[in-house]
């Protein structure tokens, strides 16, 4: 009678750097993305924007974030976004 290969331990399981980047950047991804809908949540619901600013301001949000996240010189930092912010005294206090 053969034995059973035995099952790996997930725990156990080498990964690569290319493994974690790609695990980060999901999850970087849906925390961005979840952000994104509770202030577009909060637009609707809260201060009853009209949907069609709220379109605007989803394809906004897209292009920013494309922004950010990219390498490619010329495009907004998270520097610039927190100087803009700076300058409109507005304070970002996640508690989470």
């Amino acid at each position: 009678m053969q034995k059973k290969p035995k099952k790996p331990n997930p725990k156990n399981i080498h990964r690569t750097q290319a493994d974690v980047d790609k695990a980060v950047d999901a999850a970087t991804r849906r925390a961005v993305g979840a952000a994104f809908e509770i202030m577009l949540y909060i637009l609707l619901d809260k201060h009853d924007a009209p949907d069609e600013d709220v379109q605007q301001f989803a394809s906004e949000l897209d292009w920013l974030a494309a922004s950010l996240y990219s390498n490619d010189p010329g495009h907004l930092t998270w520097g610039d976004v927190r100087r803009v912010l700076k300058e409109h005294n507005v304070k970002v206090k996640f508690t989470g």
